[in-house]
């Protein structure tokens, strides 16, 4: 997915809380969220900071609204999307 991922501007997705394992995490890309205080957060799964153009979508442990948000994305249309629950 890293490989494609500067390619494929419409792919992104997430996992349940689980990312190092299952390597979805798209590394540079950010992560999908409201900007925090640059100056003090540095969370998210590569570091590259939260914003509403992030790529990595963070879902916890929630394993059943993981799976109703991709398939709402989807359906939507447009995008591509991933998600490893486990």
């Amino acid at each position: 997915m890293n490989a494609i991922a500067p390619k494929l501007c419409a792919l992104s997705g997430g996992s349940a809380d689980l990312d190092p394992s299952t390597k979805t995490a798209l590394k540079g890309m950010g992560d999908f969220n409201l900007a925090a205080d640059k100056n003090t957060d540095v969370q998210g799964s590569d570091r590259a900071g939260w914003s509403y153009a992030g790529r990595n979508l963070q879902f916890g442990v929630r394993e059943h609204a993981m799976g109703a948000i991709v398939n709402g994305l989807v359906a939507h249309g447009g995008l591509f999307r991933m998600a490893s629950p486990f």
